[in-house]
């Protein structure tokens, strides 16, 4: 777990612009974007860099450093940062929610 949100392969730390909200996103590694989506056998990962968007009004939640986007409606569940209701997960390990 020590890498899972600490940033992409190469190590990046700099903020990027969402392509929808163009608030300032930080890197995310490739292994927790493959944790959270529905699909991960159908995803085709690219050599680049992404991003993760916190902002609770925009419905992008990953995007790749070529504008590929991975919205809410594409992972198994909701991400707490972005959607705080009771059944929201805070731990995904765990399965603990807010409730």
């Amino acid at each position: 777990m020590s890498d899972c949100c600490s940033g992409s392969a190469k190590g990046l730390s700099k903020n990027h612009p969402c392509p929808i909200c163009s608030q300032p996103c930080k890197p995310i590694s490739v292994k927790t974007i493959l944790h959270h989506i529905k699909a991960p056998w159908l995803w085709q990962e690219t050599q680049q860099d992404y991003f993760f968007c916190d902002s609770t009004a925009c419905d992008l939640v990953y995007f790749g450093a070529d504008n590929s986007l991975i919205k809410r409606s594409e992972l198994r569940e909701n991400i707490s940062i972005k959607n705080k209701t009771e059944q929201a997960t805070l731990c995904y390990c765990f399965a603990i929610s807010y409730a």
